[in-house]
């Protein structure tokens, strides 16, 4: 706690070293500001990705432009001060404490886009094949799932979001993970290079189980629920075989970085796959097959 003394009323009062604004409101910002000009830290705590002009104005009252044109350097001067946090999609769990003594428990939802590196240029968005839906004045508009924080408006931050709405069944479905819905969506912008790259994250052999798979994502397709299920393995075969630029096995870490030793018996798929991924991480796996071949079942079991 500080101390300071009013010198209308010579009556002495302590003042937080810490206050929680909770809200993104005008008044939440000339709050937060005035606060921090008087040498108190603020937390300013707002469920929206970030401060707009949208969400600062009153929605029952009419804002010219003009109106809107002044209230945002007061936002921009709340936002920048240094002694004032900003945490955006958060919000407020729980509250105790006692008076002077407050704590506060939030969760934030997470941007999946890191703020110190987004420069809001909007290549990502308009690289972007996925659209979600969303209400826009009370009609129905879409955008794509990697988006700035408010169409159309300046707002702070301005680093984009990505929105997620869990894992779909399909990958939920795949052993290995693959994100079905995500090559899928690739494939359908003609970006069929990023689409066996996002495959091969989780798996190498894209041609291999677009034909041999038993593909459990194909039986828990939504799809399936309106007429028929998306064709996955197909789409996997089209992925491996008719990618320009092949195959890209990107490393996750330096190679040959790790000195211990491993053996795979076993060159089958999944003895390759094994190797693939200890290999993306910086070890020299060794594989024994006991066949004049490489490949396991798909070499020497599979017509």
């Amino acid at each position: 706690m500080t101390t300071v003394w009013s010198t209308a009323s010579k009556v002495r009062a302590r003042m937080a070293k810490g206050v929680a604004v909770i809200g993104d409101s005008v008044g939440a910002a000339q709050a937060a500001l005035t606060l921090a000009d008087l040498g108190v830290e603020v937390n300013i705590i707002t469920s929206s990705p970030s401060l707009d002009l949208d969400n600062t104005v009153d929605s029952a009252l009419p804002a010219s432009s003009e109106k809107l044109l002044s209230i945002w350097p007061l936002l921009l001067r709340a936002a920048s001060h240094p002694l004032v946090t900003l945490h955006t999609n958060s919000k407020v769990a729980n509250i105790g404490g006692k008076q002077g003594r407050f704590t506060i428990r939030a969760t934030r939802d997470p941007r999946y886009v890191r703020v110190d590196l987004c420069t809001g240029c909007g290549r990502c968005e308009e690289a972007c094949s996925v659209q979600v839906p969303f209400l826009l004045d009370g009609r129905r508009a879409t955008h794509s799932a990697i988006h700035a924080p408010a169409p159309d408006a300046k707002t702070i931050p301005s680093a984009y979001c990505i929105e997620k709405s869990g894992v779909a069944p399909c990958r939920a479905a795949c052993p290995l993970g693959i994100n079905v819905q995500g090559f899928i969506s690739l494939l359908s912008g003609g970006k069929v290079d990023e689409a066996l790259n996002l495959i091969n994250e989780a798996a190498p052999l894209a041609g291999v189980l677009g034909r041999v798979c038993t593909h459990p994502c194909e039986d828990n397709c939504k799809r399936g629920e309106v007429d028929s299920s998306v064709f996955i393995p197909a789409l996997h075969r089209y992925a491996a075989d008719n990618a320009p630029s092949g195959i890209n096995y990107r490393p996750k870490a330096p190679a040959r970085s790790r000195r211990e030793k491993i053996a795979i018996v076993g060159s089958g798929p999944a003895g390759l796959t094994a190797a693939w991924e200890l290999a993306r991480r910086g070890y020299s796996p060794t594989i024994f097959e006991s066949h004049a071949v490489v490949g396991g079942m798909v070499a020497t079991g599979i017509p």
